[in-house]
């Protein structure tokens, strides 16, 4: 048997003997936002800075306590067992660590307690975050950053939904070589960069991620993880030391599958991306562009912040039913920080559903994505600052799906609009040389097997073939249509297209 396997059934059945309770299943629901009840709860906090000298420190309580209403983190008896088990366990990769969690899912279920954060949150935690915070205010690099720069991202007792913890402190004490070597620096981007070298040795994983968000302990104990919880890693130590450092991600890319996440300095309004624990200012991959592969484009940009955004959508919802991916509060439309932007005004002749909201999608390899929202007016829906350059579907969101309502569409690199309208009257021969323009893998292969399909509110299929040479001849195809081209036989990367002037023009 597999020394791996061996031990992944000891920790195990070593856990089977620590509990066998099962988890609850309920979810605790955000009490209404009340200062004045969290005013009286933290009074002692609130007393314990009386005197004139604190009184930034009164506004960073208030701060913390005026977003505090609906902030929770997870328990369970899996998690708990699975914490357990990543201790026992040496030389993690993401392959045992998936197999521990499947076993243990397998036993306890994957059933997970919301706990909201103010039934843990005392006073004495309260003070101790917000003075250990200050101090971090005081490093010489740390001068220049706002006072609302530092409520929002430096203040925070949390990256995401993780158990509120004691964190500060024991970050300080590991860095603290570091941060006296650098305490006559007053370089934004240099102490940053020195910091998360320091980084480095945290492995990317892009088929793992824990189930939950988790503190900075745990996360360091794994070692191991995607991009998201790479960048939640990274925010402690940047926090811990005084240095405004956010998340931001794309929840879809504008022109191939997937999402990413990565950090950014945020300094008088300006963000400069790093990739937390890989890449530092300057030498990043959120540049965007991979070597011999084309460009990642950007539809969409969110930061996550501590405080709810009245800008969000989970903000403005008022009992619509909406994509899980915008039930967030605590995300702000970014875009503009990274590409240039236009707005989108759609009008519809024809009866749209009754939603308040629509929605812009763009394409992954399998599906629609949403990426933006948009409010309806009459016949009209908005959509503010989508990047450019860009095919969207416009669509609703009914019985917990995506519904097209409108033709996709071409956002220009000059902000026009361009309707793809399907003619499915007047027909053309395609040929095809490769489903994707990504490497020489998503050429046509000979012996492959392929269908064609062009969008008609839904995919429609132009029928199969077998490849007999590099390339694939469509007859009878619609005019000015949207297509996707699918290997049957293997792969997964595909890539939408449109055919123009004998050519496929990928989006």
């Amino acid at each position: 048997m597999n020394l791996n396997k061996i031990r992944i059934i000891f920790i195990i059945l070593a856990l089977l003997t620590l509990s066998c309770d099962n988890p609850v299943n309920h979810t605790i629901k955000p009490q209404a936002n009340n200062l004045q009840h969290y005013k009286k709860k933290y009074q002692l906090a609130y007393a314990h800075y009386k005197q004139p000298k604190d009184s930034l420190k009164i506004k960073a309580l208030d701060f913390i306590i005026k977003n505090l209403d609906d902030q929770f983190y997870f328990e369970g008896k899996s998690l708990q067992n699975y914490e357990k088990s990543i201790y026992l366990t040496k030389n993690k990769s993401a392959e045992i660590l998936n197999n521990q969690l499947d076993s243990i899912s397998q036993i306890y279920g994957h059933t997970y307690t919301q706990i909201r954060d103010d039934k843990v949150i005392d006073n004495t935690f309260l003070i101790n975050n917000i003075d250990e915070a200050f101090a971090s205010w005081d490093y010489k690099w740390s001068k220049q950053i706002s006072f609302t720069e530092f409520c929002e991202y430096i203040l925070p007792y949390k990256a995401g939904d993780e158990m509120p913890q004691y964190w500060r402190q024991t970050v300080k004490n590991e860095f603290k070589k570091l941060s006296d070597s650098l305490k006559n620096c007053a370089n934004l981007i240099e102490v940053t960069n020195r910091v998360n070298h320091h980084l480095f040795w945290y492995k990317k994983a892009v088929d793992y991620d824990y189930p939950v968000d988790v503190g900075y302990k745990l996360i360091k104990e794994i070692g191991i993880g995607s991009c998201a919880a790479t960048t939640k890693f990274t925010l402690f130590p940047m926090r811990a030391l005084g240095l405004p450092v956010v998340i931001d991600y794309t929840p879809a890319w504008g022109n191939r599958s997937g999402g990413h996440y990565w950090n950014a300095l945020v300094v008088n309004g300006k963000t400069f991306t790093f990739q937390g624990a890989e890449a530092d200012i300057g030498d990043t991959k959120t540049q965007f562009k991979v070597v011999n592969q084309m460009y990642y484009k950007l539809a969409k940009v969110f930061r996550k912040t501590y405080s709810k955004q009245q800008s969000s959508l989970a903000e403005n919802k008022v009992n619509e039913a909406i994509p899980a991916i915008f039930e967030n509060k605590r995300i702000r439309d970014v875009t503009s920080d990274y590409v240039p932007v236009a707005d989108v005004v759609l009008s519809f002749q024809e009866k749209i559903p009754k939603n308040k909201f629509a929605y812009l999608c763009t394409f992954d390899n399998i599906d629609w994505i949403p990426v933006f929202w948009g409010m309806k007016t009459d016949d009209k829906i908005t959509f503010k600052n989508m990047g450019l350059d860009m095919l969207y579907l416009p669509t609703a969101f009914q019985i917990n799906k995506l519904v097209p309502i409108g033709n996709p569409f071409i956002l220009s690199k000059t902000g026009l609009v361009t309707q793809i309208i399907l003619n499915n009257t007047a027909r053309q021969s395609l040929l095809l040389t490769r489903k994707y323009p990504d490497d020489d893998s998503n050429k046509i292969e000979i012996g492959d097997k392929y269908e064609l399909f062009y969008w008609n509110n839904a995919w429609q299929s132009l029928g199969t073939k077998i490849a007999t040479q590099t390339n694939l001849i469509y007859h009878n195809a619609p005019q000015n249509a949207l297509f996707v081209l699918r290997d049957l036989t293997k792969g997964k990367q595909e890539r939408i297209f449109t055919y123009e002037n004998n050519k496929q023009i990928w989006w």
